[in-house]
């Protein structure tokens, strides 16, 4: 007897979704994934192949210099730099030195291959200090009209400056901060005061002011510069309580610190609280939520409009809701919650 075939048209989508029996989903949700490899769910519907990526440079692929050993091991931290000085964008890199125990930064230039920074530019920092080890170089840019900088931290190191022009330091020894109108044409300089964190892991820009945390130290601690004026656009140089930066105490051990919209919101491993600016124009610290916190401090980022980071539970949101000051920290992830519990158990989050 011959077999009925009957078609039935499905359609691809409805996401990923690990966490519901085969058989229920056929029913309930047809169409959806229930395993994807280098697929996405696609913004037109259905799934689209992640494209991956490419080689930025095929003849000088490794961050060395002149085709020569001068590199060890994984590179630590890479940024995009849009350089003022020479009107260029920098491909920065930061690499240990071959059989050193330092690391280097790096630039690209195109048709030359890798360098690193020397002369007046010369900046090696250890790769080991106080007992800590750097892992992972993370940076943020900014402009508080004087030009583009970036500031790189490592969570050994001080946090360090580079303008284009000449690299500075912050340092909480230097008690008198930043000189202006210094050339700084001689290597490192030192700019910083007592209230800077001399080894954060974390930066970010809130309110036109620097803020550092993830001192190993001092994990509580969240530092913040002077702010910038017309009279000291480079305020941000200097740490010291007489110039306006200061210190605040989160309560808890931070993992990981990201603005979002009119505050900067301080993650714990199960905390969650924001600084904003109160009517006097000083940061004050309010709480959020005392049961969610951030596993992993390099999930938290912006995507479409809302904070995103990676909690116990899964990920979830820090979005704004119709009532003024809320946010929504409802979880995201449930269809693949089983993949979360996993990726969490057996990986490193930090």
């Amino acid at each position: 007897m011959p077999d009925q075939i009957q078609s039935y048209k499905l359609v691809c989508g409805g996401g990923l979704n690990s966490n519901e029996n085969h058989l229920d989903l056929s029913d309930n949700n047809p169409g959806s994934a229930t395993r994807l490899v280098n697929y996405e769910p696609s913004l037109f519907g259905g799934y689209r192949r992640i494209e991956g990526y490419d080689e930025y440079s095929p003849d000088y692929g490794e961050v060395t210099v002149d085709g020569q050993t001068t590199g060890q091991g994984p590179v630590l931290g890479l940024a995009i730099f849009q350089d003022d000085v020479t009107n260029s964008t920098k491909i920065i890199a930061a690499r240990q030195d071959a059989g050193g125990t330092d690391y280097s930064f790096y630039y690209y230039t195109a048709y030359i291959g890798w360098r690193k920074f020397t002369l007046d530019h010369s900046v090696t920092r250890p790769m080991t200090l106080n007992g800590l080890t750097v892992k992972k170089l993370r940076h943020a840019v900014f402009n508080f009209g004087t030009g583009n900088k970036i500031i790189f931290v490592d969570g050994v190191n001080p946090a360090i400056i580079f303008d284009g022009d000449h690299w500075e330091e912050l340092k909480s020894t230097n008690a008198g901060g930043y000189e202006a109108g210094s050339s700084h044409n001689s290597g490192v300089s030192t700019g910083g005061g007592p209230q800077v964190i001399n080894a954060p892991s974390v930066v970010d820009i809130f309110e036109n002011t620097i803020f550092l945390s993830g001192h190993e130290a001092n994990r509580a601690t969240v530092a913040f510069s002077a702010p910038t004026s017309t009279a000291d656009p480079d305020g941000f140089y200097t740490w010291t309580s007489a110039a306006g930066a200061g210190q605040i105490a989160a309560g808890f051990d931070v993992v990981q610190i990201k603005p979002f919209r009119d505050d900067l919101f301080v993650f714990g491993s199960n905390s969650i609280k924001k600084i904003s600016l109160d009517t006097n124009n000083n940061f004050a610290l309010a709480q959020v939520t005392t049961n969610v916190g951030c596993v992993a401090r390099d999930s938290v980022l912006e995507i479409g409009g809302d904070l995103m980071f990676l909690a116990p539970d899964g990920f979830r949101p820090v979005a704004g809701t119709s009532r003024i000051g809320d946010v929504e920290l409802e979880t995201v992830s449930k269809p693949i919650q089983a993949t979360l519990v996993d990726l969490i158990a057996n990986e490193d989050m930090t």
